[in-house]
């Protein structure tokens, strides 16, 4: 590495996906690589090694090419070797807390996957309407819903109405699992979403064991609705009332696992939204992509290993589980229970049993037909109410 025309040669051995590998470690002030950000990226993962041909008489193989956290002892040296290369491009700039949009476009000769439609096979709703503001009944009182005096937030007390009504989701009753062990089973998403983004905004409070409109909720009701959305989706990007990853009800040991700030991770999934053209519909696994393309990544708990599925010896994410399982069902909570009940993004679902299949490798996941309530999301889009 302390031979400019050595790295030359090696870099030039490449083939461009290994060359990509190079330019994305000399980005990291450690000189490392991310495996799950490359892959999205580029399609496929980097391999070890060199052509045939860099292997000359006399010439000694560089073990780290191909793992650039090899390639020399002091990471900040060694790109200030390789960077005279003069072959790297950067894709990309920075934005905030993530790269921008712009030059994905580019990655392997593959387009941005939108769509004019989700497949008609798919269900889905419109906007949120401006009396879905205000909780039903007379006074503002919310009918049906009583607080838990424990968790301090709203639940149904009749469960004989359907199991989710959203502005943007509307899972039907034989949607659900007939199982009360399946996550399938409570299909509730409105119906939760609401009084706690209600209580997030400050528009509603509890009284009496009731959930009921505060004084800044009855002054709402007189304001624009797309006013008070705005409002209403600001105080909820920047709330700790509430974790949406709580509703992933399969995966236990939450607490011991010590979530990381809800704020923080909503804040990084809004800043790739906002980036996304309005009026076209991209299926989640691209959404998935794109951000761990642009480097929108975040940790949902600090002890990862101490979360479980069923059982906590077998079913432990002892070894980090995967990005899909974990921060993955997330973003599918906060997209189907926040952005959509407030109407924000449209979307498109099927019932979430056999939906996705990524938790089935999983320890103690045989008997489970899907791990969250959200699985069956497949479509979204910005509307023109969040453009």
């Amino acid at each position: 590495m302390a031979r400019e025309e050595i790295v030359r040669r090696l870099h030039d051995a490449l083939d461009e996906t290994n060359q990509a590998a190079v330019q994305e470690a000399l980005k990291d002030r450690r000189g490392r690589l991310d495996p799950g950000r490359f892959e999205a990226k580029y399609g496929r993962g980097p391999t070890r090694g060199v052509r045939a041909s860099a292997h000359r008489p006399g010439t000694a193989h560089a073990p780290g090419i191909g793992d650039p956290e090899g390639l020399a002892a002091d990471p900040v040296e060694a790109r200030a070797r390789a960077a005279p290369a003069g072959h790297l491009r950067r894709r990309g700039t920075a934005r905030g807390r993530a790269e921008s949009l712009e030059g994905l476009d580019d990655r392997q000769g593959h387009d941005l996957r939108y769509h004019a439609a989700p497949p008609a096979a798919h269900r889905g709703g419109g906007l949120a309407r401006a009396d879905d503001l205000a909780p039903p009944g007379r006074d503002g009182q919310a009918e049906g819903q009583r607080e838990d005096a424990e968790t301090d937030r709203a639940h149904r007390a009749d469960d004989r109405t359907p199991p989710c009504s959203c502005a943007a989701i509307s899972y039907e009753a034989e949607d659900r699992s007939e199982y009360e062990h399946e996550p399938g089973w409570d299909l509730t998403i409105r119906a939760f979403a609401w009084p706690c983004i209600l209580q997030a905004a400050g528009f509603a409070s509890v009284a009496g064991g009731k959930l009921g409109l505060s004084p800044a909720g009855r002054k709402a009701l007189t304001r624009p609705a797309h006013e008070v959305l705005h409002t209403a989706w600001q105080k909820w990007l920047e709330t700790n009332l509430f974790d949406e990853f709580e509703r992933i009800d399969a995966i236990q040991g939450k607490k011991s696992a010590r979530l990381t700030a809800a704020a923080n991770r909503r804040t990084a999934v809004n800043d790739v939204l906002a980036q996304l053209p309005p009026s076209l519909w991209v299926a989640v696994d691209e959404f998935f992509r794109v951000l761990l393309t642009v480097g929108a990544r975040f940790d949902v708990a600090r002890d990862v290993w101490k979360m479980y599925i069923t059982d906590q010896y077998y079913g432990s994410f002892r070894y980090g589980g995967d990005w899909s399982m974990i921060q993955g069902r997330f973003i599918l909570a906060f997209l189907s229970e926040c952005a959509a009940t407030l109407g924000l993004i449209d979307v498109a679902y099927i019932a979430p049993q056999g939906a996705l299949d990524d938790y089935t490798h999983h320890g103690s996941t045989d008997d489970l037909d899907c791990l969250s309530r959200y699985d069956g999301l497949k479509d979204l889009r910005i509307n023109t109410l969040e453009a």
